[in-house]
């Protein structure tokens, strides 16, 4: 999950939020796939989500 959005009133003192206030917090869903190739000990990858790109690499002792 990740956070969309978050809101709270405004501070009479110009703050964001009043300190004994929480934010409204909206969550929505973060899908994405990993695409992995293995070659004897070693592991490459790919991980894509709607958010960010990472490279995955691992190693097997």
């Amino acid at each position: 999950m990740r956070e969309a959005a978050a809101d709270c009133p405004d501070s009479y003192l110009g703050f964001q939020c009043y300190a004994d206030t929480d934010p409204d917090t909206d969550y929505k869903g973060n899908f994405g796939g990993v695409l992995t190739v293995s070659v004897d000990r070693l592991t490459l990858g790919l991980r894509a989500t709607g958010e960010s790109t990472q490279m995955v690499a691992g190693f097997r002792f």
